[in-house]
């Protein structure tokens, strides 16, 4: 079995992007370090645009196949994903080289990571909305259509 087929089943999809949610933020960090402390405003608006963006783009792919249910599966994404990142986070700010105190780390950087559940039920209940709407639509025009048919039929 290749990678690619490793990844293909949904949950290994959905862990696979919650680890490149946590790297890229990760990466991105390491690149802006130097604002942390020369400009902590713009640190921080570059590392919350940067999660922003990823749990959208990985949000998008996460949906890809997904045909009901979105509220719960993007609630389920999100908080998977979010408990991943904390998760990861602590080898690093617990016991590692960024080693930081629990309250520290959850009120600098864990807390930010409940964008995650936030972003993808927002992005599940427009899904859900929008699924309902055409399915609506749907039964209208298919009502309509047999209406239209039995009446042709009964004008003949």
């Amino acid at each position: 079995m290749n990678w690619r087929e490793f990844f293909k089943g949904r949950p290994m999809q959905v862990v696979l992007y919650g680890l490149l949610l946590w790297a890229i933020p990760l990466a991105i960090s390491f690149l802006a370090f130097g604002l942390k402390t020369t400009n902590p405003p713009f640190f921080e608006t570059i590392m919350a645009v940067t999660l922003a963006v990823s749990v959208g783009i990985f949000g998008v792919m996460g949906f890809r196949g997904i045909r009901a249910h979105f509220v719960r599966e993007g609630l389920s994404m999100g908080l998977t994903w979010m408990g991943m990142s904390i998760a990861l986070d602590m080898g690093l700010f617990l016991e590692g080289p960024m080693k930081k105190p629990m309250g520290e780390y959850f009120t600098d950087i864990g807390l930010t990571y409940l964008m995650y559940p936030v972003i993808m039920l927002a992005m599940g209940a427009a899904l859900q909305n929008r699924f309902e709407e055409l399915s609506k639509e749907i039964s209208e025009a298919t009502i309509r259509g047999v209406v239209e048919a039995a009446k042709e039929k009964n004008a003949k």
